[in-house]
């Protein structure tokens, strides 16, 4: 059966849908069935979990969930500040390693522009070289530590480290940044109107 994700599917990244939950205490926050933690450690960082989302493609395939977490030494520091942060996608669907890196490129092209995206080739080059494929159930995590520059690990494993605040800026920008690919997804990533907060999503389709 052919992947249900295409490349296209991936680029769009989807809108958001109204609905949203707040997280109770310590408890982990549920999406689809994937768990995410109240809290992670990275780097010496304590990362507070601020909010998380289901991606679907269409109304009906559930893609990934995924969650947001910020060092609790920062709290309110802007998507842009050099501060410890991680991003955790949980895959519900198979994907490609090529599917991966064709929207990692439109994805960030969409968001800042060709020049960003040839200023920041070689060590964008170097990540997309790291993509395995995905199957439901795996695991992604995106995490920068300020002086380490951002790890990609698959399933707590590290598949490539790669260096800059500003190249960690650009990226988590995607879903974080001024120029989102949906402004619903990336106010329930932030934890927008207090607290972790839940939002499904859809595509444009």
């Amino acid at each position: 059966m052919p992947s249900l994700v295409s490349t296209a599917a991936l680029a769009a990244l989807l809108l958001a849908l109204p609905g949203r939950a707040a997280a109770s205490g310590d408890a982990p926050v549920r999406v689809a069935g994937a768990a995410f933690a109240p809290w992670q450690d990275a780097g010496g960082a304590h990362l507070k979990l601020q909010g998380a989302g289901l991606f679907r493609w269409g109304w009906f395939v559930k893609v990934y969930a995924a969650a947001h977490y910020l060092d609790a030494a920062a709290p309110g520091a802007p998507p842009e500040a050099d501060v410890a942060r991680r991003l955790e996608i949980a895959c519900l669907v198979n994907v490609s390693a090529a599917e991966l890196a064709r929207a990692t490129d439109r994805l960030m092209e969409r968001a800042h522009g060709p020049e960003v995206l040839r200023a920041l080739g070689a060590r964008l080059a170097r990540l997309r070289a790291a993509y395995v494929g995905l199957k439901p159930g795996d695991r992604y995590a995106l995490t920068y530590t300020p002086g380490r520059g951002t790890e990609l690990s698959l399933n707590g494993r590290t598949l490539a480290r790669v260096e800059g605040a500003d190249f960690a800026r650009a990226f988590f920008s995607i879903w974080l940044g001024s120029r989102p690919v949906d402004g619903g997804l990336r106010d329930a990533l932030l934890g927008a109107g207090g607290g972790a907060t839940v939002a499904r999503a859809r595509s444009r389709g």
